[in-house]
Formats: structure tokens, sequence, C-alpha cells
């Protein structure tokens, strides 16, 4: 063999690729041996004079062959198919093919074999991540939709469009949603388009058009994004409304019918809300001679400022009183009312707190008794007058003697005559169920002198059910009470109202419970005032377990200023001009998150705050869960591309380091063989020199190679102290720990014999051993390494711990990250920590690392004690 052929043949046997030479009949000739064995487990004898077909799995031999037919004189042809390895089993290798001349009348075919297992099933792994990603999505409960700047479809979640829209993928891949979108809501909706793809987000409430022809309401929201190409795409996530659409349709209805109702009565209605006159009826302006536009709009004070001032007062407290919602306010009640000619007008008043137009509001409803007081006061004058307004008065007007008989009347409803009333029991006329609560009342006024009053249901002059309130008034003779005055006025249409607004509420109540959002209140502390029944569905609280509490209580502690600003800013500007999110505690301790909006009613100390709140934590975990998936994706692609990269600058360096470290070791042989040569010292210095630099290089490229290849375990029983004393006793390390006065002590509490790769394993240590040493280098004072081992629970724990220079807090996170150093140029690239935690985390265990900047380091490696492991196991996860 010439000299030429020796290095050639020296070069492929420390080539990490396959090298394969055929003859035409595709018979193998020669391989490069090691490089089989470490891959295959092939030796020269296994495979020379062998079929190449042999070798090749059997789907891939029919395209293998078409491949070796059609090789080109000149060029090269590749293939991916799958090699055969000796126990069995297959792995990826990309192939290289090109004619190989030998001699003049000879050639053959050389095949150079690059590993690609792992890169194979990298993209088996992407592909079912991705396959997960579209199970998400094809199950979501909204629509989901990406559409390109046309605006046109590139996907759909077919199984809910299915399911809410009857459309499928051939329905709407490809087209654009604009056509069915209804022609009154297009205008708005192009208009949203266009901005969310300039601000990057956008969402909008339309009527959109279902394959059978009807429209149902939708609410979406948009994010654009860029692909993996850089082109321009919209994420949009719909939500059917059409229930709270026809909810919010049927309160404003409810609002008309009432309105109706209120314009046609003949009582006096006002709504003050906010402060301020909301709403006054046809009745309203008569009592008080204003025209219902001059009273729309009034402050409260100027509403007041009409009522007499020796009624003035009284009336607001109990205003304020009402507005609070304290229980045992007076709702009934009469002041003196001056008109807008100066007429001053007796009204018998009812108020009642409601809900009007989604906030809270005073309904006041009045009726002009001026004839009734001035009958009153008549009475009072004159005998004969009071008989007079008695007889004509509308009231039924009735005395009675301390066990309820009937001493005059002035009138009967329809059926009884005076005659045959006098004389009777009072009770003989109220039903059964009222008579405990009348006998009281009355019994009061005897007994104190106090005036009282009642209303009950009874029997009216058409013979239906009508309502009566009944004025109790003492009357003193000669300074006793001997009987009592029951003023009884007909009611029915006042509780009418009454009722139809009650029930006008009750709907709201109803509408509200059947939301889909919480409606809540707070007061100007944040303090729960109202919470609808619904929070129970989202966070496990009842509403009573939370009203007067604080609301932020609730809130996420990595929240709450940012809730606080919001609501401040709430009750300064009166609305919030978008929705906000953050997250609540369930009652069971975990968070959900909610889109909130809210706007504020009243003033001063009244000062509240209405909000509506959305669960959007299924859509937000749905949106993380896009964001993360498309991560991992993007996190895989990388790691693939770095470890190719890494394999593939390894392959180009092993060659020439193998070339320089030849040729050094020649000039150094050329060197000592000279006997005359003054600057043979230092000449053989530098060679040295030199050397060092190619077996740092050589370190490298082995790290790289073991960083982008897959790690095999070869388990041997092993002493773990023992492993430990022989690193620290090689030269190399004796002549390290001596140069720069490096203690090493090795504590152990008992011998841990544990199945480990003893080779991978020592290049663990060696590689904590170095960095320690590294970090001990100009330090002042002993350097130390110390190294313990003890068992914990069915673990052995190895620890090093060295008194060096330690790692910067913001750098001791990203220590195993791959090409991260701390250490200076030339001391390496990063890798030795992260192929470190790869080789631990092989054998099942766990690396980890505390560090003090300026007082040391502690490396702990954690190893699991299985005594009844196989030796040579070749899995062990």
């Amino acid at each position: 063999m010439t000299e030429t052929e020796e290095k050639y043949r020296l070069i492929s046997e420390n080539f990490k690729d396959l090298i394969t030479l055929l003859n035409n009949n595709l018979v193998i000739e020669f391989i490069n041996e090691l490089s089989y064995f470490n891959l295959l487990g092939y030796m020269n004898d296994d495979i020379l004079e062998k079929s190449v077909f042999e070798l090749i799995h059997p789907e891939d031999r029919e395209l293998t062959k078409i491949i070796f037919k059609n090789i080109p004189k000149k060029g090269e042809r590749s293939i991916q198919h799958r090699f055969k390895h000796k126990d069995e089993n297959y792995l990826w290798f990309e192939t290289s093919i090109r004619r190989f001349f030998k001699k003049a009348d000879r050639d053959g075919i050389l095949l150079i074999s690059r590993d690609i297992t792992e890169i194979k099933k990298a993209e088996e792994r992407l592909n079912k991540s991705m396959n997960r990603y579209r199970l998400i999505t094809e199950n979501a409960n909204d629509l989901i939709a990406i559409l390109n700047d046309k605006m046109e479809h590139e996907y759909i979640n077919e199984k809910t469009n299915l399911k809410i829209l009857g459309y499928s993928k051939e329905d709407l891949i490809g087209k654009t949603p604009i056509n069915l979108i209804h022609p009154d809501n297009l205008k708005d909706i192009i208009n949203i388009f266009k901005k969310g793809f300039e601000m990057g987000e956008g969402k909008g409430e339309y009527r959109y058009k279902r394959k059978d022809g009807r429209y149902i309401w939708l609410e979406s929201r948009g994010i654009t994004f860029q692909d993996l190409d850089g082109k321009q795409k919209a994420l949009v996530i719909s939500r059917d409304i059409s229930d709270r659409k026809i909810t919010e349709h049927s309160l404003k209805d409810s609002e008309e019918k009432f309105r109706t109702i209120a314009e046609q009565s003949l009582v006096g209605l006002a709504i003050i809300q906010d402060g301020m006159v909301k709403f006054v009826n046809e009745a309203a302006s008569k009592i008080t001679e204003y025209s219902i536009r001059e009273m729309e709009g009034w402050k409260t004070k100027k509403f007041f400022d009409h009522i007499h001032q020796d009624d003035r007062w009284s009336s607001l407290d109990l205003f304020l009183r009402l507005i609070e919602g304290k229980i045992n306010v007076i709702t009934s009640y009469i002041i003196r009312l001056v008109t807008k000619s100066g007429k001053i007008k007796w009204i018998d008043c009812y108020s009642t707190l409601l809900s009007y137009e989604g906030s809270n509001a005073i309904l006041a409803a009045f009726l002009d008794i001026t004839e009734k007081k001035k009958i009153e006061h008549k009475l009072l004058e004159s005998e004969a007058k009071w008989q007079s307004v008695l007889t004509n008065t509308p009231a039924i007007v009735i005395i009675i003697d301390c066990n309820g008989i009937i001493k005059y009347v002035n009138r009967t409803v329809s059926g009884f005559s005076i005659e045959r009333t006098i004389g009777t029991s009072i009770y003989d006329y109220t039903p059964q169920r009222y008579h405990e609560m009348i006998r009281k009342k009355i019994n009061k006024s005897f007994q104190t002198g106090e005036s009282g009053s009642y209303e009950i249901e009874g029997m009216g002059n058409d013979g239906t059910i009508a309502w009566y309130s009944t004025q109790i008034g003492p009357i003193k003779q000669e300074g006793q009470i001997n009987v009592v005055s029951l003023i009884i006025t007909d009611i029915t249409k006042r509780i009418e109202i009454e009722q139809k607004l009650k029930e006008s509420e009750e709907k709201f109540r109803l509408r509200i419970k059947n939301l889909g959002d919480i409606i809540f209140e707070v007061d100007s502390r944040g303090k729960f005032c109202y919470i609808s029944p619904q929070i129970k569905d989202f966070i496990g609280y009842k509403p009573e377990e939370l009203l007067n509490k604080d609301s932020f209580e609730l809130v996420h502690p990595e929240d709450l200023e940012f809730a606080k600003s919001r609501m401040i800013r709430a009750l300064q500007k009166g609305a919030t001009s978008n929705t906000f999110e953050y997250r609540l505690k369930h009652k069971d301790g975990f968070y959900k998150t909610f889109s909130v909006k809210g706007g504020k009613i009243g003033k001063g100390e009244e000062l509240r705050l209405v909000c509506s709140a959305r669960d959007v934590t299924e859509q937000r975990n749905t949106e993380k869960a896009l964001k993360e998936s498309q991560k991992e994706l993007l996190e895989k692609r990388k790691l693939a591309a770095v470890g190719q990269l890494a394999a593939g600058v390894a392959h180009e360096l092993n060659t020439p380091l193998a070339n320089l470290n030849l040729t050094a070791e020649y000039i150094s042989n050329i060197l000592n063989k000279q006997k005359n040569n003054s600057n043979k010292t230092i000449l053989l210095q530098e060679m040295m020199d030199i050397k060092d630099q190619i077996q740092f290089c050589a370190k490298i490229v082995k790290q790289l190679l073991q960083f982008s290849r897959k790690m095999d375990l070869n388990l041997i029983k092993t002493d773990i102290y023992s492993l430990l004393t022989e690193i620290i006793k090689s030269p190399s390390n004796i002549s390290k720990l001596k140069e720069k006065d490096i203690k090493v002590t090795i504590e152990s509490e008992e011998k841990f014999k544990i199945y480990v790769d003893r080779v991978l394993l020592s290049q663990v240590f060696q590689n904590l051993i170095d960095n320690s040493i590294d970090a001990l280098e100009n330090m002042n004072g002993k350097s130390t390494i110390r190294i313990t081992l003890k068992k914990k629970n069915n673990e052995v724990e190895i620890v090093f711990i060295d008194n060096g220079k330690g790692i910067k807090e913001s750098d001791l996170s990203r220590v195993f990250e791959p090409f991260f150093s701390t250490k200076g140029v030339g001391k390496g690239i990063g890798l030795g920590l992260a192929i470190c935690s790869g080789i631990v985390e092989k054998h099942g265990g766990n690396i980890s690392i505390n560090s003090v900047f300026g007082k040391g380091t502690e490396v702990k490696v954690t190893l699991a004690l299985l005594k009844n492991y196989k030796k040579n196991e070749k899995n062990f996860e």
C-alpha cells in the first residue's frame, strides 16, 4: 500500500459518516470499519463481499436500484433510505452516491452516508404536535377561522362550523365571509377588518347568514399574525350571541310597555336617576303645571325646590334613605307641592327603588289630594261642613269604637246600605287574613293617640277585587280617645301600576339572571352592593356570600393594581371605554379570567359602579395553547437545525484537525532527531502548544458531535466513590490541582454501587471538576473542592462544592442552555453543562446548580439506586 493510500485509509477510518465502496455488481469492497461499528455494529468480516442490498430496507430497495442505474459520470445523486443495524433495527441515512474511478480500466461506486435518524424522529414529533393543535381547534365551542390578507378563509374548525352555521370546509375554504354578512352590518364589519389588519386586533358584533338562510348574531374577536412564510394572516374567534340579542330586544320591549302604561296613567309618575329627572308622564305635567320637556333634565335640587319648604327636608331624607336601600323606609307620604303658577297643592306620594335602563333609579308616583286636604280642613272648622264634606268625598270615612263597632259611615260599597252597616263590626267587611294586623293598628291608635295606616285587598263596587288604603286617626272627645276615624281610599289603580312596574322589574331580573354574563355592583370602596345569581356557576360563590365584602379580595394579586386603577378611572369618567381583563379566584382556590366593563351611577357617597363580567378563561386558554404550540414548533425546528449544523461543522473539522495533528507530530519527530539546532527547545515547546490547541479543538468537535447525536448507554455496575477517586488521581488532574494549589476531598457515607455508563458519567464528573478548577483561578485564600456522597430515599446525591468566584444570579438560569458560557474566549463554547445535563437525564437522574457570586458554587447530581436493574440495558427512561 502506498503512503497516499495509507493516508486516505487513515482519514476514512476517522471519518464519522459511513464510507462504502461498491464494485459495478453493487458488492461491498471497502468500508470505514470504525464508523460502521459505531453506527451499525458491523466489522469488515460481517459485511465485505456482500451485496449492498442486504443492508437496505426492503421498502427502499427499488428506489435505490433506480438511483444506482442513473448515476452520472460526473456529479452525484442523493437518497434517504434505511440501513439495517446488526441488532435487526433500522436507522435512517442520507446517502450521497457518485462514480469512483480506481484505475483507468476500472471504476466503482462511492457511498457517503450520514445518520439522520434523529431528524426523522423530530419530524415525526412535529407532525404529532400539529395533529394535537388541530384536535384542540376542531373541538372548540367557538368558531375559529384563519383569513388571509384578501379576507379569504384558509382554515375553519369544521365540526363547530357545521354545528352552528351548517357550513363545511368545501363551502368556505378559499371564499370570503363578506358575502355572508347581513347587508346592514356589512360596512361596519369591512371597516373593522381593515382596522384589524392595521392595528393587529379588532372585534365586532354582526349578523351572519347560516347555510339554511337564517341570520344569527355573532360576536367576533380577531388578531393578526405572520405565518412561517412571513405572510399576514388573521385569527378570528366568533361566538353565537343570538340569545343575548333576543334578551336585549325583550328588555327594550318591556321598557316601551312601561312607558306606554305610564303615559296613559292618571297618577303622576317621575323617574329620578343619577341625580336627574329622566322621565315624567302627562299626569305629572298637569299636577306641576310644567311641561314634560321642562321637567325632564331637572337636577335633584331643582325637583326638591318645588316642594314646600316645610316638607322639603323630610322628603329629601326619605329619598336618600330609599336610594341607600335601607329597610323600614316610609314609601308613602303626603307633601305640599309649589306649582309653576305658585299654587300650593297637597300631593299623596309613593316612592320605590327600581332598575331603569340598566341602573338604579327612584320611581315617584303622586296624586293630587289638594281637594281632600281642603275637605279635611273644613271638617275641623265646622261639624256641619265636616258632615257635608264627608257625604261628598270620594273616600269612605268610618268612625269606630275600641271594639271595632261602626258608629258612622259616609258611604259604602255596592250591596251594603249605611243603615245596615251602622252597629256592625269593621271586621265583617275585611278578609280574615288581615284581622290581626288591623286590630293591632287600631288598638295602638287608641292607646297612644298616634295615627296609622294600612292597605288591604277587598271587594270593589263592580264585584271585582280592589285595593284600599286606610288612614287611622284618633278623635278626642273631652280629652279622651273614645273613637277613631278610618279614611278609606280606593288605590286599585295605583296598585295595578305598582304591580305592572313590579312585573317589569321581575322581567328585568329574569333577563339578567339568564344572561351569560355576571352583573355586579360595587360602591366607591370596592364593596359588593349587588351580584347576579350567575356568579355561583362561574366562581362557586352564592351572591349572599359576597355582599358587602371587598370585591378586590377575589382579584389575583398580580392583577390587583390594574383592577383598582380601572375602577378609579371608571368612577371618574363615568364608564370604561373598553373592556379589560383580570383574574378572579374561584371558591375552590383556582383562578378564572374575566372580561369586565362597567359604568357609574349616583354621586358622592352614593357613587356606584355597575359592571358586567364575562368568563373568557377557555378562550384565553385556547389562545395560550395556540401560541405555545406555535412556539414549541419553532423551538423544535431550531433545535433540529442546530443539531444538523453541529453535526455538519464537526464533520468538516475532523479531517483537517487530524491532518494538523499528524503534521505537528511529524515536525516534532524531525526536531527530536536534530542535535545541532539551537532553537530546538523553543520549537518543540511551540509544537506542544499547537498540539494542545488541536486537542482543545478536537474536544469542541467531540462535544458538538455528542450534542447532535442520539445517546445510547452502556450500563455497568460501578462504585461511584472509586470512579471519582480514579478521576481525581489521574495524572492530568493531579498536575492541574498541584499547579493551582487546590485541595480536593471526597466524603462518602457508604459505598454506592449502581448501574451507569462509566465513560459518560466520567465525562460529567470531569467536566464539573474542570469548572470548579476554572472558578478557583486567581482566587485569594485557600482553594478547595469538596465532593460528598450520601443516600436520600432511593437515590444517591453527589455534590461538588467549591469556594470559587461563583455565578451571577442573572446567568444562573441559563447555565444549562447549549452554547451559553460565562467563561472567556478560548475556554469553550458552552456545551459542557448542556451535555452533562443530557447524560444525567438519560440516566434518569437530575442535575442542579446553586451559586452565590463571589462565594462559591454547589452542583448536585442525583442518580437512582436501582438494585434489580439489568446490566447493559439500552433504555434508562
